[in-house]
């Protein structure tokens, strides 16, 4: 079977190894002794134990946050009582969509009651359970990519984050350590041939990007608190209890961003302000190197054509909302962009009428403007109603 896997499909089955190895673990937590159940079951709901704590309490980093949520997606697939659900034929797709997220409602207030009373720890054995079923992964991909070319090339930000997971990685297995590693490499050796450093350093990175963009946002006095809502958002809180940003986000992202010498990239959230108006925030890779003023437009399509995306001249057709630009000790990261409320009613509205409607991400020095109408469609970079969404 390993045979078949290369790249980050190597580095799936990694995590799927570990996880599966951690199922007995996170079923402890989860379920009395003398109660056996599913260990998939079982597992989830042990999931669901951590997520509900950190809810409460933010002891999760936002790598972790992002590894619950899809381990809890994972575990619902393998669970026999979603299964069930997820494959009875008898009802509607629409009745088994709303059973199977009724089901998991259930067991996510089920964890919150069992997690209600739960001290505020980091030690605490549900946190202790997550982390050592994801600590596998991470240590093969930290060790399986530490003479990649590219790690010695990558961004100041990326080796920093690196540095961080090692020493996250340390604390956590503690005087276990060198057994670990002498572990991790003894699996990797087996497994000799079926990955290399650089296929390693691709799966790894996502999860460095993470971590930057959570150490830009706590280098600004801020730090992540998720929110759930129809999916994990997170408000920017101040990190000494003095308040928050007054806005609610969705998952990081990649944006492009034009430069008068080239392009460059930049880590980007999109949300909502506690008015309804729409805002993006920035963060460069590090603190040392900023990208320097930037403005940001949203362009708006006129009219729903899922096919003008591809035309130079998809610009000709929209309407352009300027972003107003936010002071710096005004704003958790590095860049905020907040847009005249009218683009979030045009929005709003259109996605009520039709959802395929396109939208552009333009943000670029000012020296950048004004915008070219006639672009082609690899230099724009189009983001969906869904990605300033509320809930």
């Amino acid at each position: 079977m390993l045979n078949e896997l290369k790249g980050t499909q190597l580095v799936k089955y990694f995590i799927t190894a570990s996880l599966a190895a951690a199922v007995a673990v996170l079923s402890a937590t989860a379920q009395p002794a003398d109660q056996p159940r599913d260990p998939n079951s079982a597992a989830l709901d042990g999931w669901l134990h951590a997520e509900q704590l950190n809810e409460r309490c933010n002891l999760l980093h936002y790598y972790e946050v992002r590894l619950v949520e899809d381990s809890v997606f994972d575990m619902q697939n393998k669970a026999p009582e979603f299964r069930a659900i997820k494959f009875d034929n008898t009802m509607e797709a629409e009745e088994r969509v709303a059973r199977l997220q009724t089901l998991l409602a259930d067991r996510r207030m089920q964890a919150a009651d069992a997690m209600a009373s739960a001290a505020c720890d980091a030690n605490h054995p549900a946190i202790r359970a997550i982390r050592g079923a994801y600590a596998p992964h991470f240590m093969q991909m930290l060790i399986g990519a530490h003479g990649a070319a590219e790690l010695a090339n990558a961004r100041a930000g990326e080796k920093y984050a690196y540095d961080q997971l090692l020493a996250l990685l340390q604390t956590l297995y503690g005087a276990d350590w060198q057994t670990q590693v002498e572990a991790t490499m003894s699996i990797l050796n087996e497994q000799a041939g079926n990955w290399n450093e650089t296929s390693m350093w691709s799966a790894l990175r996502p999860h460095l990007h993470d971590v930057v963009w959570q150490f830009r946002l706590n280098e600004k006095g801020y730090k992540y608190k998720p929110i759930r809502g129809n999916w994990v958002r997170f408000q920017p809180v101040k990190a000494d209890g003095t308040g928050a940003f007054p806005a609610m986000f969705q998952h990081r992202q990649i944006q492009r961003v034009q430069l008068p010498d080239g392009v460059t990239e930049l880590y980007r959230v999109n949300g909502r302000m506690d008015d309804g108006r729409l805002v993006t925030m920035l963060a460069s890779h590090s603190k040392s190197n900023p990208a320097g003023p930037l403005r940001a437009t949203l362009l708006k399509q006129n009219e729903v054509d899922l096919l003008s995306w591809s035309n130079d001249d998809w610009r000709a057709d929209t309407t352009a909302f300027e972003a107003e630009t936010l002071d710096d000790d005004a704003c958790p990261l590095d860049h905020c962009f907040v847009f005249p409320i009218e683009a979030a009613t045009r929005m709003d509205t259109q996605t009520a009428e039709d959802s395929r409607v396109s939208y552009e991400l333009y943000v670029g020095a000012p020296e950048t403007y004004p915008l070219d109408p006639n672009a082609p469609s690899f230099h724009r970079q189009k983001v969906y109603a869904t990605d300033f969404s509320r809930d």
